[in-house]
């Protein structure tokens, strides 16, 4: 019996490997790699390395209806940046877990990034098939497993970066879903707040006055209040 080995990769925040892998004749087929666009990462709050900005009116809420509706729609957006940041550090440890799978698979079994090979149950032999030059191609062996104990370990490693790959792409998909609630939120307080997506606002209770936070870089001089 002979199985395809399917080593993908993972696009978004970290490439793992490209495209590399086994399939079985006559056993189940190894997952596919999944479908992967870019992911960007969503504006958020101006993040400043210091403290250096000037303070500036921005506007002034008529009643305290107003202030609670948008802190309201503040609070949500808040919830939804730290919703996609949780969702950036999973994948980001998937991606990582499944790159150290794949760094195993090269460094135990020469499966290394751009190889299409099979695996013979039968033998337990690893082999990849390349161009011979002349329009067909040639079998080479890249590794012979010695027992079975080493065939469990191997497909082991195969199973888990399968399921590291559905991970990634179940974490993937939510991380598109919170990226869309951020921008909807962010373009409602653009709409009805004039807020830039790239500043810092607070807001002062008593008068009812939002403020916008204005970096200032390094190199020139703070003025204003």
């Amino acid at each position: 019996m002979r199985q395809w080995l399917g080593i993908g990769f993972l696009a978004g925040f970290l490439v793992l490997a490209g495209g590399t892998g086994c399939r079985s004749t006559g056993g189940a087929r190894a997952s596919e790699r999944p479908a992967w666009g870019s992911t960007n990462v969503p504006p958020s709050s101006a993040a400043v390395d210091s403290p250096r900005y000037v303070r500036r009116h921005h506007l002034t809420f008529h009643n305290e209806q107003e202030v609670g509706e948008y802190l309201v729609l503040a609070a949500k957006k808040q919830s939804a940046e730290e919703n996609y940041r949780a969702l950036n550090r999973l994948l980001m440890e998937k991606a990582h877990a499944v790159q150290s799978i794949n760094q195993e698979l090269e460094k135990d079994y020469k499966l290394t990034p751009g190889l299409r090979c099979e695996y013979n149950a039968e033998t337990r032999t690893i082999w990849t098939a390349e161009d011979d030059g002349k329009g067909g191609t040639v079998k080479r062996d890249l590794c012979r497993l010695p027992d079975v104990d080493s065939e469990k370990t191997f497909t082991r490693l195969l199973e888990l970066r399968k399921q590291g790959l559905i991970e990634a792409a179940t974490i993937n998909g939510g991380m598109g879903r919170a990226e869309k609630e951020l921008l909807r939120i962010q373009k409602t307080l653009a709409d009805e707040y004039s807020l830039a997506r790239d500043r810092d606002y607070e807001l002062v209770p008593q008068s009812r006055r939002l403020i916008e936070k204005v970096p200032i870089p390094q190199r020139f001089e703070l003025e204003g209040p």
